[in-house]
């Protein structure tokens, strides 16, 4: 055990900055999402990330990447998935400029010598298929940030090769999946009551990276019938805690229900 005399004294004045999460991954999607249809027509996971991410109306074309976490699986096999979805345009039809994410993303990538556009996937030196290590990032723009799971930090020469984290899966209803007997059962309830605690004054653009720092959470596979880690990166997860009344979103920020 590391004692007071070992360690640093921590100063709160000084306290260091917070580390984003870093994963490594293979790029496996990059999309030109148009409407509701064309998500739809990309599978479940893009349909579910667009549902939530336009909750509130205000349709408009995104830009839809997805990786593969190569040092972290399930353990019955099932790939953890990462994602971010990138609106194109305002709300009034006009194209966002170059100061804003969706520029900001593209240049990231290029300054690392590759492509991520939609446009360029006949290039050689396009992102599909390729191996990089990304982080949480949080974009400002003025007075707005906009956070994605999918900021590059370095392109690997190839897949991850060193120790895979096993994420061993549990749903909400106290029933342990693969590998139970290792893996305590947890309640609906118990879950909901984590959530609420781990999310409240936080924003949805944290949810997944507060899961994956949460050992009780992380290893819960589903919520009301949804893919917990999954619906926390889409944000989907937000709606399904509105829905039943464990959180709410005030200010884009979680708060308790009033009564």
């Amino acid at each position: 055990m590391t004692t007071d005399t070992q360690r640093e004294v921590y100063d709160p004045e000084a306290a260091p900055e917070e580390s984003p999460r870093r994963s490594y991954v293979e790029f496996t999607a990059s999309e030109y999402v148009a409407d509701a249809a064309a998500a739809e027509a990309l599978g479940e996971r893009v349909a579910r990330s667009w549902n939530s991410y336009f909750k509130n109306g205000g349709e408009a074309p995104c830009w839809y990447l997805e990786a593969t976490t190569e040092d972290a699986t399930f353990e019955d096999g099932n790939p953890l998935t990462r994602s971010d979805l990138i609106k194109l345009y305002t709300k009034d039809g006009r194209p966002l400029d170059n100061k804003q994410a969706p520029a900001i993303l593209a240049n990231r990538f290029k300054e690392l010598g590759v492509s991520a556009s939609y446009t360029t996937k006949d290039r050689p030196d396009h992102i599909i298929g390729k191996h990089l290590l990304v982080e949480s990032h949080e974009i400002k723009l003025g007075s707005f940030s906009k956070k994605v799971q999918l900021w590059p930090v370095e392109v690997c020469d190839g897949p991850f090769d060193g120790e895979v984290r096993i994420v061993r899966p549990r749903n909400a209803d106290g029933v342990a999946t693969t590998g139970a007997a290792s893996v305590a059962a947890i309640s609906h309830e118990e879950v909901a009551r984590l959530l609420q605690r781990a999310f409240l004054g936080k924003a949805p653009s944290d949810m997944f990276d507060i899961i994956m720092d949460t050992p009780e959470l992380k290893s819960v596979s589903s919520f009301y019938g949804q893919p917990l880690m999954e619906a926390a990166n889409d944000e989907s997860l937000a709606k399904i805690l509105s829905d039943e009344g464990i959180l709410t979103l005030v200010d884009g920020k979680f708060a308790i229900p009033s009564a």
